[in-house]
């Protein structure tokens, strides 16, 4: 199980807009069928959310599609995070989340 506690620093729109963030998210990684990269399948969970993931190892990219937002984790450093949300319905539209993070394994 792996556990990420971020804050997030900054939201992007996908046109380059972007303000400061606020809250917090906690990602909550459980292996489902993993190999020994860490490549594999994964349960997720954040806020109110579960989802199953892929990753294409154990640095990621992590992504996972929650309806019609499919979503992008990408690890920028040991502690900086990309949180890239595209919708695609009724026309495309991303935002990107900045995150400081906390890994607890």
């Amino acid at each position: 199980m792996r556990l990420l506690d971020c804050t997030v620093v900054q939201v992007c729109t996908a046109a380059g807009s972007c303000e400061a963030g606020s809250g917090a998210v906690a990602f909550s990684m459980a292996p489902v069928q993993v190999g020994q990269d860490g490549s594999g399948r994964y349960e997720l969970h954040y806020g109110e959310t579960e989802a199953a993931m892929d990753a294409l190892s154990d640095v990621g990219p992590f992504v996972w599609t929650v309806g019609e937002e499919r979503n992008t984790l990408l690890a920028s450093s040991e502690t900086q995070f990309l949180w890239h949300r595209l919708t695609l319905d009724p026309v495309p539209a991303a935002t990107v989340h900045f995150l400081t993070c906390t890994i607890r394994q």
